[in-house]
């Protein structure tokens, strides 16, 4: 409806022609593009006459209306995992809109706080809240205590830094062991100058700038595991923006991931993950130099 009434307006001082509807009807398919211009291009030839069979076919084909919700459907709207609160809630305002029975905005908000993930109705049962607004500040504050927690449980050693946005969705192996070639470096003189003021078990003896170099190798050999629906972003996506691979989120760059840092170091210490000793990387080397030689 509101393409219809947009285009009508475009067509301007045309609407005073005499033959204007005639006029509407073939200027009509210019203001279509994607989906919409290849419905009018499936049309059968001659099968519309008249700019009022245009606009009810038009209409047929794309206008839809949302159905009513009742009480008994936004008392099953519940927040789904990986749903912020915020999220959740705003998506319940919206269900809520398409409701036309009357009740008082704190009915509502009861209803969203029964949704909430089974932790947060848990911490919140029995409190009142005015509003959506209230509701949304006070359980997001204590969503994001919960998150620093969940992230304090899964750094396996390192420093705890303050601001936590993220939860690891990556899983790496404590246990067998992998040899990542070209992952030790001989340390340069600032970042020796700098290891020496850290404790030990906060020096890195691997080469940072290739963190996310070193995930890649971890989940091709499958020492590093997701979720069986986890799916990465694609290409296009991440064009121009910072990505965590361990973290899922667009916050920071995996390179920049000080989490994946420590426990990577931390398996590196354990004997975990391990370096290629000097008598394999020669063999590697003439391997690719020269592979007829070895067979």
């Amino acid at each position: 409806m509101e393409h219809i009434a947009r285009f009508t307006i475009q067509c301007g001082e045309l609407a005073n022609l005499e033959n204007f509807n005639n006029l509407k009807l073939r200027l009509f398919p210019n203001s279509l593009t994607g989906t919409a211009f290849a419905w009018y291009a499936s049309l059968p030839r001659n099968s519309v006459m008249s700019w009022q069979e245009m606009e009810r076919q038009f209409h047929i084909q794309f206008y839809i209306t949302e159905p009513e919700v009742c009480i008994a459907d936004l008392s099953r709207v519940t927040q789904k995992k990986g749903d912020s609160v915020e999220y959740f809630i705003d998506r319940f305002k919206k269900i809520k809109n398409r409701c036309k029975v009357f009740i008082p905005e704190t009915e509502f908000v009861k209803m969203a706080q029964k949704g909430l993930d089974f932790e947060l109705r848990k911490k919140f049962q029995g409190m009142e809240f005015r509003d959506f607004f209230e509701l949304a500040a006070k359980v997001a504050e204590y969503e994001e205590l919960l998150r620093e927690e969940s992230y304090k449980k899964k750094i396996a050693m390192g420093s705890y830094y303050q601001k936590v946005e993220d939860v690891a969705l990556a899983e790496i192996r404590s246990a067998g062991s992998c040899t990542v070639p070209l992952l030790k470096k001989k340390p340069t003189e600032p970042e020796r100058k700098n290891n020496s003021q850290l404790p030990k078990d906060m020096q890195y003896t691997f080469d940072v700038s290739k963190t996310e170099e070193v995930f890649d190798f971890l989940v091709k050999e499958k020492f590093i595991t997701f979720p069986p629906d986890h799916r990465m972003p694609p290409t296009e996506e991440l064009k121009g923006r910072e990505y965590c691979k361990y973290h899922n989120s667009y916050n920071h760059a995996t390179n920049s991931c000080w989490a994946f840092k420590n426990i990577l170091q931390d398996r590196i210490n354990k004997g975990v993950v391990k370096f290629p000793n000097k008598q394999e990387c020669l063999w590697r080397w003439m391997m690719i130099l020269s592979p007829s030689s070895f067979g």
